[in-house]
């Protein structure tokens, strides 16, 4: 039975990520819900099902479901950052700039402290939007976070794309280049191995695509590569190369 399948279930997460990726709500949502359905609780799921429901148009469902993540895990960050989205959505910037500035007494990745502390400034003191966007979340759940100015032009192009990811950029616990064109980017909780083939084709089609573009932006010599390397295990989960 499904229910007793680990990996066809965590199979059904990975596809359902790659239909968040493409903004494809009503394709994500069924089958976030049947994860659920099977493993129950968790959080970091429930706020991508959430998310969904805010692309998908309706932000006071978004809304009450990441309530109800925080009332359980009230210093989980994505979705005190991705509620101050919904709460954007809506013309209340007062109770985005709250929730945001929650997230910022819970972030501990710097680059996370970056990015909200990016979005408040931006917020504070703007008029609210006048009408819904087509992605409401598009401003603030996937803005790009800032990059390390040390980095070659290659790099910092590449891990802008990397981090700005939906489903990849919110699991990035380290980004690690081993060479000019070679980064290894160690992630949390992600189910690579369990994806569909569909699925990991999509997703590694989009990695390709995140090289070819920054090398021919910014041509690199030696080897060029994003290598997955799971953060608990160290196990190398794939090598992407163009």
């Amino acid at each position: 039975m499904l229910a007793r399948d680990p990996k066809r279930t965590e199979a059904i997460r990975g596809k359902a990520n790659v239909y968040y990726d493409r903004n494809e709500a009503t394709l994500a949502i069924p089958l976030y819900e049947q994860y659920l359905a099977l493993k129950g609780d968790d959080s970091s799921v429930q706020t991508d099902l959430a998310t969904m429901h805010l692309y998908a148009g309706d932000a006071p469902k978004a809304i009450a479901m990441y309530k109800a993540v925080l009332a359980k895990d009230p210093k989980f960050v994505q979705a005190h950052y991705n509620l101050a989205a919904a709460y954007h959505e809506q013309g209340d910037s007062a109770a985005a700039l709250d929730e945001l500035r929650t997230a910022r007494q819970f972030a501990t990745d710097e680059r996370v402290q970056q990015q909200i502390d990016e979005m408040i400034a931006k917020l504070s003191g703007a008029p609210a939007p006048s009408a819904p966007s087509p992605a409401p979340a598009a401003a603030m759940a996937a803005a790009t976070p800032p990059v390390d100015s040390t980095l070659t032009p290659f790099q910092q192009v590449v891990e802008q794309q990397l981090r700005s990811h939906q489903i990849l950029g919110p699991r990035i616990a380290e980004l690690r280049w081993t060479g000019p064109g070679k980064v290894e980017a160690r992630m949390r909780e992600f189910p690579m191995a369990q994806m569909p083939p569909m699925a990991r084709t999509a997703f590694e089609k989009r990695m390709v695509g995140y090289l070819d573009d920054a090398r021919k932006a910014h041509p690199v010599d030696g080897e060029v590569a994003i290598v997955i390397v799971d953060a608990g295990s160290g196990e190398t989960m794939a090598t992407i190369t163009p």
